[in-house]
């Protein structure tokens, strides 16, 4: 399986079809869109998602997660997941996504 490589958030979400509205921070909701095809995705940024209804199987490595309703999933810069969607209902989440650097800039004191 070809891996896709979203290595900024805004090419995270031309590949889902969302509008990106800042390029060092995003969040997106999967409001029930069906995905056909399993795919493979290797971040370039930090992402929390909270599933809201199951939807999918992730493959983290070599290691199958069937995640249930109401969790919450997280994956850093550099890591690759599968991605197969399930029968039944499509999967219902929101993601929120942030670079590396985000909350690297030290900060001056008042002066």
């Amino acid at each position: 399986m070809e891996i896709y490589v979203a290595d900024t958030i805004d090419s995270y979400n031309r590949f889902f079809g969302f509008e990106t509205r800042h390029p060092l921070v995003g969040v997106v909701h999967f409001s029930g869109e069906r995905i056909v095809n399993p795919y493979a995705m290797s971040f370039g940024f930090y992402s929390l998602f909270l599933k809201n209804t199951r939807g999918c199987k992730i493959r983290y490595g070599k290691t199958n997660y069937d995640f249930d309703a109401e969790t919450v999933v997280c994956f850093a810069p550099g890591q690759t997941i599968e991605v197969h969607p399930s029968e039944g209902p499509a999967a219902e989440a929101v993601g929120l996504f942030f670079i590396p650097t985000c909350f690297s800039a030290r900060l001056s004191p008042a002066g």
